[in-house]
């Protein structure tokens, strides 16, 4: 399987787990390092009580961390650095988030948004009330 047939699948198999309705927001989270030789980022998704475009710190307050493991993220997808891991899972991830069928579960909440733990957090997509 490729990079954006993996994605889907973990998205979907992590995305069955059960949520609480207390969640406002998900967060796509990298990680720098991975156990996999071949693999150099990992990617988690948690739930967030609250949801505040303009405030980069919403992801803080987790009400929920999926049991399912964070996906390892090849090195031949990803590149050799943060930038272009980031760059590069953001255009994957995009469309499946604003328009995919797993993406419809996360179209639940207020926002999306992905980001290094303890870099700058991107929106993907926010909805419009």
């Amino acid at each position: 399987m490729g990079v954006e047939e993996d994605l889907t699948t973990w998205l979907a198999e992590t995305l069955r787990e059960p949520r609480p309705a207390s969640l406002r927001g998900y967060c796509f989270n990298l990680v720098d390092g991975a156990a996999d030789d071949e693999a150099s980022f990992t990617l988690e998704l948690v739930g967030c009580e609250r949801f505040d475009a303009n405030d980069p710190d919403w992801p803080c307050d987790e009400c929920w961390r999926p049991s399912h493991p964070p996906l390892e993220i090849a090195t031949a997808f990803t590149g050799p650095d943060w930038a272009s891991c980031l760059e590069n899972m953001r255009g994957l991830l995009m469309p499946l988030v604003q328009e995919g069928t797993p993406g419809a579960s996360l179209r639940l909440a207020q926002g999306v948004g992905l980001g290094f733990v303890d870099g700058d957090l991107h929106l993907l997509w926010q909805r419009g009330d």
